[in-house]
């Protein structure tokens, strides 16, 4: 087995909004479910300059539907090629919870409830998108609103792939 470590700084300029949004709030599908939600970031490009926020919001239309957890990750994967060998290794690097339970005490007068989920892009923590012959590291945001195991609702699952970059820090 060969191991190396190539440190290689690039730098990005902050990048320009490119707003990615899921909705399903005031339609058939959030009635029938009993839930909707919308979900919102202004970028799908992320830094040390720029972190992860994640506009969230959820709106209850059956008082008795159970939510286990609500789920924000960052996924890291990463792509090794040699010849005709192929490995993929994946995992979270950075995560926040909401535990279902927390629900019937935060939900505001018209059973709704939002929060701006916050991650931090560490250098220490994430390592930069790259595509290379042979390396691809490439990053996801994934949203997860978990149901009771007997509720007989189907998980919400929400992911896209986001870029993260070296963004250029402003000397101030």
């Amino acid at each position: 087995m060969i191991k190396c470590n190539c440190n290689i700084s690039r730098y990005s300029l902050m990048p320009m909004t490119d707003p990615i949004k899921w909705v399903e709030w005031d339609d058939q599908k959030a009635w029938k479910r009993g839930l909707g939600y919308d979900v919102f970031m202004y970028y799908s490009t992320f830094g040390p300059e720029n972190p992860i926020i994640v506009k969230f919001a959820i709106k209850f239309y059956k008082h008795d539907l159970i939510i286990k957890e609500v789920f924000v990750g960052l996924k890291e994967y990463h792509v090794f090629r040699a010849s005709e060998h192929v490995k993929l290794i994946s995992e979270y690097v950075e995560e926040r919870r909401v535990s279902g339970d927390q629900f019937p005490n935060i939900l505001d007068a018209h059973n709704e409830w939002s929060y701006n989920f916050k991650i931090e892009v560490l250098d220490d923590k994430v390592n930069w998108s790259t595509d290379r012959d042979n390396i691809y590291v490439y990053h996801k945001v994934k949203v997860k609103i978990r149901f009771g195991l007997f509720s007989g609702k189907k998980n919400i699952n929400l992911e896209r792939k986001v870029n993260i970059e070296n963004i250029y820090k402003n000397p101030e």
